[in-house]
């Protein structure tokens, strides 16, 4: 297994984090300056959840920084080979280095091109690209925090992006289950429109109007799906939680043995 840079093996790194994370997630989010400073992050998970489903379907598609996403109408051979050549990429590497997430990764992805590209009927993976965009705030980011604690193929490089993308990614999480939880119980509103104004161009007006949804079967969706990445992310942090407070009892023995005082023999 190639070296890290930065270790996977700190407890205290382990235990406290995520929280961490949050707290300041919560703190920040909550002021103007911060909600505007997450806006960018926030934008750019969106349009990935958009052209991630375009890419798994066989789609080209090209997320843009400032709310657009381009993607073909019609399935490509060629996208789909690019496709299947980087996941497989992943898997050889993931397996050549031992690394037990990206190997999970890799088959779960590999499962999603599979379903999108080779099951799911034309119209109905256009919808889930829809669904995709919001979807993308809510699962790439509890996928980014889950992922903090699991080791990917060396040249990533994630042993250091980790904590780099760790609070944009809580930040942008917390601020999605807040809009979801909130329209789910009917104290906010659905998030109509597009960044261009109610134009009827938005993910949700499309798939009212071409899809049949209504707004309660949409709030029920994408809640239900904010609850799964909550069970996710807690399931995640309570293993390696866990562990790490394993890991550091030997350091709290040690402080309560008998005949010492604060560390220090009597």
């Amino acid at each position: 297994m190639v070296g890290d840079r930065l270790s996977f093996d700190q407890p205290w790194v382990d235990l406290l984090a995520i929280p961490v994370a949050l707290l300041c997630s919560l703190l920040f989010g909550s002021t103007t300056p911060g909600s505007l400073l997450l806006l960018p992050f926030q934008i750019q998970f969106h349009e990935l959840g958009h052209a991630s489903v375009a890419w798994l379907s066989g789609r080209a598609a090209l997320p843009l920084p400032f709310g657009f996403t381009f993607w073909k109408e019609e399935r490509s051979l060629f996208t789909g080979s690019c496709v299947v050549f980087l996941l497989g990429l992943l898997l050889v590497y993931a397996v050549r280095e031992k690394r037990p997430f990206g190997v999970l990764l890799g088959c779960f992805l590999s499962a999603a091109f599979v379903a999108l590209a080779l099951v799911l009927s034309v119209d109905a993976s256009r919808e889930l690209i829809l669904f995709g965009g919001l979807s993308g705030e809510l699962v790439l980011t509890s996928l980014a925090m889950v992922a903090f604690y699991f080791r990917l193929p060396d040249r990533l490089r994630w042993d250091f992006f980790r904590f780099l993308l760790l609070l944009p990614a809580s930040g942008c999480w917390l601020a999605a289950l807040r809009l979801w939880f909130g329209v789910w119980r009917g104290t906010r509103a659905l998030p109509m429109g597009s960044i261009i104004g109610t134009d009827g161009s938005g993910d949700l007006d499309r798939l009212i109007a071409e899809y049949g949804h209504n707004e309660r079967s949409i709030a029920a969706g994408y809640g239900e799906l904010a609850l799964w990445t909550v069970g996710l992310v807690l399931l995640v942090y309570t293993v390696f939680a866990l562990r790490a407070w394993w890991r550091l009892r030997p350091a709290r023995t040690f402080l309560r043995r008998p005949g010492r005082v604060g560390g220090m023999r009597r």
